[in-house]
């Protein structure tokens, strides 16, 4: 998918800024179960061709938690974490 296509080349580029020592850490303030939806329909294809069903289970308290660190870089290991589960397994 394209998403996880640009995941990668951010992953890249990323890897050349920490090696440059130029790498900023960006700060948002965001809901982390946002996140995990918009991680979930990202993958959404993977799962109905492979008949598996990604969960995210986030506890009720955490619903309407914000916390302030970088999801971008939240946002890469989760797409990486999952990418990988796809490519190297059978079911995912």
């Amino acid at each position: 998918s394209c998403s996880i296509l640009t995941s990668l080349v951010g992953d890249l580029l990323d890897s050349a800024k920490i090696e440059a020592g130029v790498f900023e850490i960006q700060e948002d303030l965001f809901y982390p179960s946002e996140l995990c939806k918009s991680v979930k329909e990202i993958f959404e294809l993977q799962t109905q061709r492979r008949g598996v069903e990604l969960i995210f289970e986030i506890d009720d308290f955490l619903q309407d938690i914000q916390i302030q660190t970088d999801m971008q870089r939240i946002k890469q290991v989760l797409l990486n974490l999952l990418s990988n589960a796809f490519k190297f397994t059978d079911r995912g």
